[in-house]
């Protein structure tokens, strides 16, 4: 369920479902709208616009599916993603892309060396060059997994790490 609404002064408040009306903004509870079959985005639509998005839900509820089911269909393509199948899937866990407080400030040599591991020895000399460019051209989706289960350091990690990779890229 996405945030509320803001609601300006003077203007009329847009509600689209009665689910919005009835249902309580509830981030600790994303399921709760799915009952009453309040509308749904894909990650498709909701990324459509550039937004950056948190993928939430209780353990087990299917968080990394969901990202390596919509890595797959950029890296098929996809027509049901639209432009977004032009983009480079990163699919990474934090504890693999920030190993105990290794961050040195770099995020595009924390994104490389971590891709490198599962990279072919082929295309590894070109690894650090196509990330660059992909990052530089903002065609990059960066699906960070993880973040959500982190111990504290490693989320307060993990939040640096998004902030730079923002500001650089």
């Amino acid at each position: 369920q996405a945030p509320p609404l803001q609601v300006e002064p003077g203007q009329d408040l847009q509600v689209e479902d009665i689910a919005t009306l009835t249902i309580p903004y509830l981030p600790d509870w994303p399921e709760l709208p799915a009952v009453y079959q309040a509308r749904t985005l894909t990650m498709a639509q909701a990324l459509s616009q550039g937004a950056n998005l948190i993928l939430m839900g209780n353990s087990g509820s299917g968080k990394t599916v969901a990202l390596a089911h919509f890595a797959a269909q950029v890296v098929r393509r996809d027509p049901s993603i639209g432009k977004l199948g032009d983009y480079l899937p990163v699919l990474v866990h934090v504890s693999d892309l920030l190993p105990q407080g290794q961050f040195t400030g770099d995020p595009l040599d924390a994104l490389t060396q971590t891709v490198s591991s599962q990279a072919s020895k082929n295309n590894l000399t070109r690894l650090a060059e196509l990330l660059q460019q992909a990052l530089s051209a903002g065609r990059v989706l960066l699906l960070l997994d993880g973040l959500d289960e982190s111990p504290p350091a490693l989320h307060t990690e993990g939040i640096t790490y998004l902030r730079t990779l923002i500001e650089q890229f």
